[in-house]
């Protein structure tokens, strides 16, 4: 093989390398963003959960406030 045959070999060589580098770095690239969406789905669940327990927790101390007061015999009136 001569010199020429060889720089075309290892021209062919890197170009066929390069490919499957992009195509890894394609996919690595997708999974990122998949697992990056996905935990970006979590947090906004968790946010929307802790709204929700604040606001069941804000009713029922008002619930008990007012409980409290009608046993008291201030007529249920917070």
């Amino acid at each position: 093989m001569d010199h020429n045959g060889r720089l075309e070999w290892l021209r062919a060589d890197l170009q066929a390398m390069e490919r499957r580098i992009t195509e890894r770095i394609d996919r690595l690239e997708r999974a990122t963003t998949e697992r990056l969406n996905d935990h970006a789905k979590r947090i906004r669940a968790l946010e929307t959960s802790r709204a929700y327990v604040a606001g069941i927790g804000a009713a029922l101390g008002w619930l008990a406030t007012w409980l409290k007061d009608l046993i008291a015999g201030k007529g249920g009136t917070p």
